[in-house]
């Protein structure tokens, strides 16, 4: 069975239960009541659709939890083996953004950086490239490259040297005066 079909008669069931409810506290039409009575009494039934769309993604959301198939942000936790070859022919586009300004003047600050971005490394796919976007004051240059070469070290440590390739140091120092923002 398709998976769109039990989703489609989940929210018939529960769509029909809630215009029950609202049928009955409408109370039925009141006396002398014209078309535009009638017309937003259609119109809250059809409000009410997105709701019920909502709880019925909630609900395959909490079963697909409950069974171990999935996330906390619905990314499936298993792949089959067609998924996986298929990601390893053509991986998606992915790249990942961080704002470094003055985020390593002080060595804490180092330190703290070079784990986050360690860790952000190996909790995000091995095909995305990470990107540190430097804009801090020429002075932090060599703190920003400090880091830079303290993950790598790091991730060749650790038995991850391939992920070195990921962590790209992209200057944005001189960015064009016409540009507001990254």
């Amino acid at each position: 069975m398709r998976p769109v079909i039990p989703a489609v008669i989940l929210f018939a069931v529960i769509y029909a239960a809630v215009l029950g409810i609202y049928d009955v506290a409408l109370g039925g039409a009141p006396a002398g009541a014209g078309l535009t009575w009638h017309l937003w009494r259609f119109a809250g039934a059809g409000c009410l659709a997105a709701s019920v769309v909502e709880l019925v993604m909630l609900g395959i959301w909490a079963w697909q939890r409950f069974l171990g198939k999935s996330t906390s942000g619905g990314v499936p936790l298993r792949l089959s083996d067609e998924d996986r070859r298929l990601l390893s022919q053509s991986p998606p586009k992915l790249a990942i953004l961080m704002p470094a300004h003055n985020e390593a003047s002080t060595p804490e600050d180092r330190e703290a950086l070079i784990d986050r971005l360690y860790e952000i490394l190996l909790k995000t796919p091995a095909y995305s490239v990470f990107f540190l976007l430097a804009d801090s004051p020429v002075s932090q240059q060599e703190n920003e490259k400090h880091v830079i070469s303290a993950v790598n070290k790091r991730l060749r440590e650790n038995g991850y040297a391939a992920f070195e390739s990921r962590l790209v140091r992209a200057e944005y120092r001189d960015k064009p005066p016409s540009w507001r923002h990254k």
